[in-house]
C-alpha cells in the first residue's frame, strides 16, 4: 500500500489507559466505538501505532482485529525512548 493511500485511512492518534481499565475491557469497548464511527463515516482501514514492546497495546489491538502492518526501528529511537521502535496496525473493513 503506498503513501497516498493512507490518506484514506481513519487514524486513531491517542489511546492511554491505566491498567485497571484495560483489564475491565474498556479499551475494547473504546476501541469497537471508534472503528464504528470510521465504518460509518466510510473509511475503508482504521491504523493505530504503538511502541515495540507494548504488549498489551498490541493485544488489544489485534483482540479487536488489527494486523501488523510495518515495523520501524533505530538505534537512537531506543536511546531516547526506551523501545526499538514502533509497529503500525492496520484493520482493513
Amino acid at each position: 500500500m503506498g503513501k497516498a493511500e493512507y490518506r484514506h485511512s481513519d487514524v486513531l492518534t491517542c489511546l492511554i489507559l491505566g491498567r485497571t481499565m484495560m483489564s475491565e475491557g474498556v479499551i475494547t469497548v473504546l476501541l469497537e466505538d471508534a472503528i464504528e464511527k470510521a465504518k460509518s463515516e466510510g473509511y475503508p482501514r482504521m491504523q493505530v501505532t504503538t511502541w515495540i514492546g507494548n504488549l498489551a497495546s498490541k493485544k488489544a489491538y489485534e483482540k479487536v482485529g488489527f494486523k501488523v502492518d510495518k515495523e520501524k526501528t533505530h538505534k537512537s529511537f531506543e536511546e531516547l525512548y526506551g523501545s526499538p521502535g514502533q509497529v503500525r496496525l492496520m484493520l482493513e473493513f
